[in-house]
């Protein structure tokens, strides 16, 4: 298998549409991309403090891992000097049963972690994805995976939005902005503009062809991923103005606000207000039944990789920081 000095990572406030580019760029005759894969960076963040054959031996047996469609063993690490070495091989025996050479990845929660992912893929380029924060808090409140409200998806939105942005400040060169709306409206220059960045050549079945990747995920992503499906199409850009409550935007945009201008969203609240204290109790106690919902879908759906995400945060030492940053 040839070895690929620039792999690309999809990064993003969830539900912004990075599950549809993948679709989409996983129909180019040389690129493959896995589905999500938020094991990667704990073993970044603890290859230093453990062994490379201890890591390999947790690895292998990500639930992750085997959604890929990849089977793995040891010895097929053998060659690996580094733990870079060790992802870069996952990701290259997945593009090889695709009949691809370049892999990608798509984690939208790895917005927060660019810093790690550019010092261990010097060579990697990003593509920043962003949506209308309206849009994705409606999809995040909708989302059976992540039962958020306005105001934690609110914040969700602001947080990741905020991360991308200063990545992209201090590596100008390694990340390419793609808003969500440019995508289903302009969609073949859009993709001309990504591949120009990519570095590969121009592939309109990209398009043409539909979407490609989606039946890899599971009945856990079943809702969330459903519209995938569906030819690409507008009518998501501005769906939030009849699911969204007009209380919900004026907290979504009370907190985004500076953000949304920044980016080129117009609020159609006349002005910021503050949220009382005693309604973000209430956002907050909402938000907790949502993330007990959550558990529930998980552990319905996939109680393996429950297990396996406990497990594996206990054994590389990053328990305690998953517990004090509980995701939006």
């Amino acid at each position: 298998m040839e070895k690929l000095n620039q792999p690309f990572f999809i990064v993003g406030c969830g539900r912004s549409g990075t599950s549809l580019l993948r679709a989409i760029l996983n129909n180019h005759r040389d690129i493959a991309i896995p589905t999500e894969s938020l094991f990667i960076t704990d073993y970044l963040k603890a290859c230093r403090k453990k062994k490379l054959r201890e890591l390999i031996c947790l690895l292998i047996k990500e639930p992750e891992i085997r959604e890929w469609g990849i089977e793995l063993d040891e010895n097929d690490f053998e060659k690996c000097r580094n733990l870079v070495e060790v992802i870069d091989l996952c990701h290259l025996k997945y593009a090889d049963i695709k009949g691809k050479k370049i892999w990608g990845q798509k984690t939208p929660r790895f917005v927060r972690e660019l810093d790690l992912l550019a010092s261990n893929f010097p060579e990697a380029r990003f593509i920043h994805l962003i949506r209308d924060p309206r849009a994705v808090v409606e999809s995040l409140i909708r989302s059976n995976v992540h039962r958020s409200n306005a105001y934690f998806g609110a914040l969700r939105w602001n947080t990741d939005v905020q991360h991308g942005l200063d990545f992209e400040e201090k590596y100008p060169d390694k990340v390419f902005r793609v808003h969500y709306e440019d995508l289903v409206k302009n969609s073949e220059s859009t993709i001309k503009s990504i591949l120009d960045f990519l570095k590969l050549p121009d592939y309109q079945e990209s398009i043409s062809a539909g979407f490609a990747g989606v039946e890899e995920y599971s009945k856990f992503y079943k809702k969330i991923h459903a519209n995938l499906n569906r030819k690409l199409s507008t009518e998501f850009i501005d769906s939030w103005q009849e699911r969204l409550s007009a209380e919900d935007i004026e907290i979504v945009e009370s907190i985004t606000r500076k953000q949304m201008l920044n980016l080129g969203y117009q609020p159609v609240t006349s002005k910021a207000t503050t949220i009382s204290a005693g309604k973000i109790a209430v956002l907050r106690s909402e938000r907790f039944k949502g993330l007990l919902k959550q558990l529930f879908h998980y552990t319905w759906y996939r109680p393996r990789y429950l297990y396996r995400l406990v497990l594996r945060k206990w054994k590389l030492g990053l328990l305690g920081n998953f517990f004090r940053a509980v995701n939006y």
